[in-house]
This record gives structure tokens, sequence and C-alpha cells, in this order.
């Protein structure tokens, strides 16, 4: 006999431990499962949401204490949002944030194959309505985010979004359905300017240009960057740096009291663009901006004049190129903030396949993306002669 077609798989089982990414890890009937929304050595019934031969894909089939008549009901859960876990925005949202914060510290120094003991600075903030933006999914009268491993959309409607600025709405039919927090504004960030305030320092970020998705923690983020370049600069003299994936140039420019002068590569030529008006809005004529595609071959000779490198870039990582200029011109210092730690990690690796002349000297990781599977690291690399001469 075969389940009618609204009946959804189950399988019963005990997730084993935490592992990247957000899921508990278990097995049944000789397959792996990846679990959203289970608790390590917690025995339940979960729901499949994707399968293969060998892995299988569930989430908790039971969200929480206050049923909702558009989700599942009978909880057994603490998860806070009643969409949990059939949306696929969080991760986290069945456990203490403080539980969570120590299960991504342990992902980060297992990416990095770190001694449990290493030292790791972490920064957070508050862990609900921190999103300055929005990607709103749509659906017939449904408006909401899209579940997991599925274009379905979950919606919202009557429950709200708790990792979104109060300031954020449902579209109707004058608002947008891409929405960012512009200095207190709401802007529709598709055919809009982003205006960002720093510190002292005004920037303009372009139509469809990348942010940070949480505007509260990025003084801290900077502020650690900053003390860093600080610490190795030498005699206190400013630093010539060659910033990477430089977006807008927010970072550079927010660190500039530490830097004589700064070339920043972006391969979006509107963001180039920007990272210029930026910089003349900050009066910041030593730094200058070229549009490359940093994922082929670059033939900048001049790289090597710059004993600082800022990294910031996507979730792909840093890339070959990248890898291979860093092996080439072995600069004294080098930041990488990095919002994936597995692409952090193997690039890491290729850098140590070639040179044993760096140590990572500091580590932070900063909670951007509370709640769910992603977060932010600052790694800081250091040659270790440049170290030594920074010290003296």
């Amino acid at each position: 006999m075969t389940k009618p077609k609204n009946l959804q798989e189950t399988i019963r089982l005990i997730p084993e431990k935490w592992v990247s990414n957000g899921f508990t890890i278990g097995h049944h009937q000789d397959k792996t499962v990846f679990v959203t929304g289970g608790i390590p050595g917690k025995e339940d019934e979960f729901i499949i949401e994707k399968k293969n031969s060998q892995i299988i894909y569930a989430r908790a089939s039971q969200n929480q204490s206050k049923p909702n008549s558009n989700f599942e009901s009978e909880t057994k859960s603490n998860s806070d949002c009643e969409a949990f876990p059939v949306c696929g925005g969080c991760s986290y949202r069945h456990i203490p944030y403080e539980e969570e914060i120590r299960i991504k510290k342990q992902e980060l120094l297992s990416s990095l194959r770190l001694d449990p003991s290493t030292p790791i600075e972490i920064i957070t903030g508050k862990s609900t309505h921190y999103r300055n933006n929005v990607q709103w999914k749509v659906s017939g009268q449904k408006i909401g985010f899209h579940s997991r491993f599925s274009n379905q959309v979950v919606d919202l409607r009557s429950i709200g979004c708790k990792n979104l600025d109060p300031l954020l709405e449902f579209p109707t039919s004058s608002k947008s359905l891409n929405q960012r927090v512009s200095n207190g504004k709401v802007v529709d960030y598709t055919n809009s300017v982003t205006e960002l305030s720093l510190k002292d320092k005004k920037f303009q970020i372009p139509p469809k240009g990348f942010q940070q998705i949480n505007t509260t923690l990025i003084p801290d983020w900077i502020l650690y960057i900053q003390d860093t370049i600080s610490k190795y600069s030498r005699s206190n003299k400013k630093m010539d740096c060659l910033e990477l994936f430089c977006g807008s140039g927010i970072i550079g420019q927010s660190v500039s009291e530490n830097i004589n002068t700064l070339f920043g590569i972006e391969a979006v030529n509107q963001s180039i663009t920007y990272a210029r008006k930026n910089a003349s809005i900050n009066h910041l004529e030593k730094f200058t901006y070229k549009a490359l595609d940093l994922y082929k071959p670059l033939s900048n000779s001049h790289i090597s004049k710059y004993p600082l490198w800022i990294l910031n870039p996507p979730r792909s990582g840093a890339g070959n190129e990248v890898v291979n200029l860093w092996k080439e011109h072995l600069p004294g210092v080098v930041v990488y903030s990095s919002c994936d730690s597995q692409t952090l990690a193997r690039d890491w690796k290729m850098v140590q396949s070639k040179t044993y002349e760096y140590k990572l000297e500091s580590l932070c990781m900063i909670d951007f993306f509370p709640r769910t599977k992603h977060f932010e690291v600052v790694a800081v690399f250091v040659k270790k002669d440049f170290q030594e001469i920074a010290q003296e």
C-alpha cells in the first residue's frame, strides 16, 4: 500500500552529536542522517526532507508549544518560533543562544583543525531583530521564506520573523519585496542607494550592492580589525594596504587612521565606483580602487609593496588566484574576514602547503547571523619575520 501524498515520510532516531551547518547527525538503516531541529541524545521523530541512497536530510516533526494553524502542532521542542524548523532560515531556534555560540565555536576550531584550548575572541550582540535587509518570497497569498530544499513558501504573515529589524514590513502592492534599512529608513535596495555611518565616516552602497546584514555588530567587527592593524604597525607608522574583495570600501576606509595608502580590488564595477565616491566623501586621497576579477589570474607586479592585506571574500572564499598571490608576495600581515570557516580553512591549507612562514596570530568569531548556521570569522595571519620586527 502506498502512503497518501499528504502524509510525510518520517523516521525515528537519536541524534548523536552536532556537526557543521547547524545539523545534528544520526544514523538510520545504514544511512547517515543530517537533522535540523534535533538535540544530541534525545530520541524523536523526524520528517524526511531529502534523501538519496546514502544520506537523509530530515527535520524535527513538531514545532513549538503555541501552535499556529499554518504549521504543525503539539511541539516537543523549545523553539521560540512557530515556523521553525519548517522555514529554512534558521538552524538553532530550539536551543539557548549560549549553546549555539558554543557549537559555532567548536565548528570553527574543527574547521581550522585547532586545539580546543586555542583562544578565540567571541563578539555577540542581540540574538533577535538584528537583520537589516530582507528578500521576501511570495506564492499566491503566502509571504515569507522558502522551506529547506524547496521553493515552497512558508507563510509568515501571522507571526513575522524574529530575525528582522522591526522597520522591515511585509510587502503590499506599494512595498518592495527587497527591503533594507538605510540610516533609519526602509529602501528598496535593488534600485536605491543604502547609506551607512561608522564613527566619523559616511558610506554609500550602490543598488544591489553588498552590505553586512547585522549593522549592530559592524562597529565591533571594524574595531577588532583596527586594533589588529594598530598592533602590527611598525613604530606606530601607517601601513600600505591591499584590500581584496573590497566592495564599496567600507573596511579599509573605516580603519584608515592606521593606513598610509590603500589599493582596493573588487570585481563589481559599480562597487568600485562607490568605493571611489566614498573615499572622496571621507577625504582619503591616497585610497585608490580598481575593478578586477579576483578569481582570474592577476598581473599586478606592484602588489608586493603592500605589507598589509585585508581580505573579505564571499562564502566561496579567496580562491586559488588570491592564494597564489599571497604565496608569491608574502605580505607581513593578512587580515582575512570570512563568512564561511570551511573555505577559510581550505585557503589557509593551500597557503601552508607552500610556505610555513606564517602563524595564525589571532582569531575572532563575530556572530553576525544569530540562530542561523552562519557566522563571521576574522583570522589574522602574520609572517614570522614581520612579527619579530613589529615587536622590536
